[in-house]
């Protein structure tokens, strides 16, 4: 929790956080889950938020690192 921002979080870039989107995707693929993986990224609700260009570049690289090591 960030106190001093009006949502009481920061939204960030992937493994910049505070959730451990390793662990779940590992509990997810473990558990038989077969299904789609997105990314939803609102610029225009959140205008502080990094550009989708970085963004999405950016969650290809994390999902791809991620599946290697499971």
């Amino acid at each position: 929790m960030k106190k001093d921002t009006d949502r009481g979080y920061q939204l960030c870039l992937l493994r910049e956080g505070d959730v451990p989107l390793q662990q779940m995707l590992q509990l997810l693929v473990e558990n038989g889950y077969d299904g789609y993986f997105t990314l939803e990224w609102e610029k225009k609700w959140c205008p502080e938020i990094e550009e989708p260009e970085i963004t999405f570049k950016q969650y290809v690289g994390f999902m791809k690192s991620s599946f290697a090591r499971i």
